[in-house]
């Protein structure tokens, strides 16, 4: 059995009051009791990480300019700073890359990237000029950006389909994961190796896996409690984050080869919401 370890990790939305934000990055800037939970997860997490071979980076590792809520819930303004705080908050994580081992850039929501996934291209080549110096390779894509619309991997024959965004269901949340695996079932023919083993999606801020079989489909949480705009939506509170976190996918590719579970393994990096504290006279 030679197992691949694969992460996915997004929606960290450095840069927003309510997002992840590296502790001492910014002068005279002092963590909110929220920032400072989401830290603590984040530093846990990376302690406890093992060696990786994919890093997968699924998008909006940045909040951007917060402009619906006219960027009343910002950290800091500058989004390169903001990749900045990014940056080094994964820099724990690029350690546990393996020597030969792959780091994608997901491209996310022009809200978060800004247009033409600015955000993301910059981060992309920030970190290919970072895998000069370190083992790991950035992966672009087939006409060279940085960053990634959507992605088809393999690790070690173990298929992957990977991309930042996904809907949203109120009631039936595994309803949009099922429904990207029909959709990978419908252009299985044109893959090569055929319908992906695994398919990861991110954006909407819901943990979720569903098992279908020998395949998973699974949504991430975010690295982002909601913010005022969320929560005064036009379905107010329907999306509060119930744990944020990443996920950890272990692989068999002589299993599959053999015709048995290529999945051996999936570690939820995942962290309770904390409990909201009410008011009181």
């Amino acid at each position: 059995m030679t197992i691949r370890r694969v992460l996915a990790t997004g929606d960290h939305q450095c840069g927003s009051f309510f997002g992840l934000w590296p502790d001492g990055f910014k002068e005279n800037y002092k963590l909110n009791k929220l920032q400072e939970y989401l830290w603590a997860c984040w530093l846990d997490q990376c302690t406890h990480m093992p060696i990786l071979d994919t890093l997968v980076l699924m998008g909006e590792g940045i909040d951007g300019n917060n402009h619906k809520a006219d960027g009343d819930a910002i950290t800091e303004n500058s989004l390169a700073l903001q990749a900045s705080a990014f940056l080094l908050c994964i820099k724990p994580l690029l350690a546990k890359v393996r020597d030969g081992g792959r780091v994608y850039v997901m491209r996310s929501s022009p809200y978060h990237s800004g247009p033409a996934a600015r955000a993301d291209q910059e981060i992309g080549e920030r970190l290919d000029l970072l895998s000069q110096n370190a083992g790991w390779i950035l992966k672009r894509d087939l006409i060279g950006r940085a960053c990634q619309s959507w992605v088809h991997m393999e690790e070690d024959g173990v298929n992957f389909d990977l991309a930042h965004h996904r809907s949203a269901a109120q009631v039936n949340r595994s309803m949009p994961l099922e429904r990207e695996g029909r959709y990978n079932d419908s252009v299985s023919d044109l893959l090569q190796g055929g319908a992906d083993d695994v398919i990861i999606r991110a954006h909407s801020h819901v943990g979720i896996t569903v098992n279908e079989g020998y395949r998973w489909f699974i949504g991430l949480p975010p690295w982002k409690f909601e913010d005022d705009f969320v929560m005064a939506g036009a379905v107010p509170n329907r999306t509060v984050t119930r744990f944020i976190g990443s996920t950890l996918i272990e692989t068999d590719g002589e299993a599959k080869r053999a015709g048995k579970e290529p999945v051996v393994g999936i570690r939820k990096f995942w962290y309770r919401h904390p409990i909201i504290p009410r008011d009181s006279a």
